[in-house]
């Protein structure tokens, strides 16, 4: 969908000094870390009971209602529950949604179940439906993604290569083609077939000559097909996937250049003069596009394997930037220790703002926003969205991962 992909705005910063401790560094989580507090704010504050479904609406409102999101939004918070491995939580947010499946087998943005389908979200909903059959076994959830990466596939621009961002639309998305691929690597680790592999492959040799800056590596959002004009603007999560799927493919293929070519991309991402960073190091784009770059990571440190001391050089790096990333968003976007998460320290509330502004002198003003509080209230309840929260979630859940 055509969602606004702007960049976090944030002030210099400096290095923190000190950081509160989020977990163990050999990867376990305690029961106060961050991920089991966020992971249990996600569910409480977003799962509907009633209505059996994820609520747009931050449920720790008086009065909150219940609207139902999008299903970018359903597929994030629903892989976020199968991470945790809770089975009966995992049926739930299967069948919540299910409720977004069309006739022919695609996710629409909305329950509608029209023609309304974006790839790049339909990509997510594969991995809920792969991870669900992994955690339950039960076969409807692999045909149903075997059924709608076919569809996925079927999305081949013919005339400039890619995988379209929406359904038949003119314009091809880096992230829609990259979160294909990483579908494809995944329903390959649950239903080997060389196609799939072959798919992604053409995937990532597609990015790599047409969307990939060679200049800094990093990737450009899209190109329009019609008039083969470039959409230069460049996010986090392009890079973080196609971390994942390198990881994945090498893996799978045994091929250590996967690795080197992960290495690129993953020196580029944290550069810290790069397009990620503010000025005093911390990354920069909001929690719902960072997470995939926590996840390529962490699929890189478990999946992909390390063969030449300069390989193993840059995986014992990343290990040590996510830890500061990571502790960086724990200690300063978090409401109180609640385990809720926000994306703008600016304008969350007054005390976010002071801690942050205590932390970093001069670093910004605060704008009161009143769509930050229940019932738009200033000064009052500080209510966060389902894909914020959930992407904070995940980033810890990755964190978690990494050893």
């Amino acid at each position: 969908m055509l969602f606004s992909r702007l960049l976090l705005s944030l002030s210099p910063l400096i290095a923190l000094s000190s950081s509160q401790p989020i977990g163990k560094r050999d990867g376990t989580i305690t029961s106060e870390s961050a991920y089991s507090s966020a992971l249990g704010t996600t569910w409480s504050n977003f799962w509907n009971p009633a209505q059996n479904a994820w609520n747009l609406n931050d449920q720790i409102c008086p009065g909150y209602g219940y609207s139902s999101p999008v299903v970018w939004n359903v597929a994030v918070a629903s892989k976020v529950i199968i991470d945790s491995g809770n089975a009966q939580q995992i049926q739930l947010v299967v069948n919540d949604i299910l409720q977004y499946q069309n006739s022919a087998g695609y996710f629409s943005a909305t329950t509608a179940r029209d023609d309304d389908v974006y790839l790049d979200d339909d990509s997510q909903v594969m991995w809920v439906l792969i991870g669900a059959y992994q955690a339950l076994g039960n076969q409807a959830y692999l045909t149903a993604a075997q059924t709608l990466m076919n569809n996925i596939m079927s999305q081949w621009n013919p005339t400039v290569g890619g995988v379209n961002e929406h359904v038949n639309a003119d314009y091809v998305a880096s992230i829609s083609t990259l979160e294909a691929a990483l579908a494809a690597v995944k329903l390959y680790e649950v239903s080997p077939n060389q196609d799939l592999v072959t798919f992604a492959e053409n995937c990532i040799t597609w990015i790599s000559k047409t969307l990939q800056d060679p200049n800094d590596h990093l990737i450009y959002d899209g190109i329009a097909p019609s008039t083969g004009q470039i959409n230069d603007g460049k996010l986090t999560y392009t890079v973080g996937v196609m971390i994942s799927t390198l990881a994945y493919l090498n893996k799978i293929t045994g091929q250590s250049s996967y690795i080197d070519q992960a290495i690129v991309l993953g020196n580029a991402a944290t550069n810290a003069q790069g397009a990620f960073y503010t000025p005093q190091g911390f990354w920069n784009n909001e929690l719902q596009y960072v997470e995939f770059l926590f996840a390529g990571f962490a699929d890189l440190l478990n999946i992909g394997t390390a063969t030449t001391s300069t390989q193993q050089a840059a995986f014992s790096s990343y290990t040590t930037e996510v830890y500061q990333q990571a502790t960086y968003l724990f200690n300063f976007f978090q409401v109180g220790t609640s385990g809720a998460y926000v994306d703008d320290v600016f304008t969350a509330s007054q005390d976010i703002f002071t801690k942050y502004t205590t932390a970093f002198p001069n670093s910004g003003t605060f704008a009161t926003d009143a769509s930050n509080f229940c019932g738009g209230t200033l000064g009052g309840t500080v209510q966060t969205s389902l894909l914020t929260q959930a992407s904070a979630t995940e980033i810890f859940y990755q964190l978690s991962r990494i050893t």
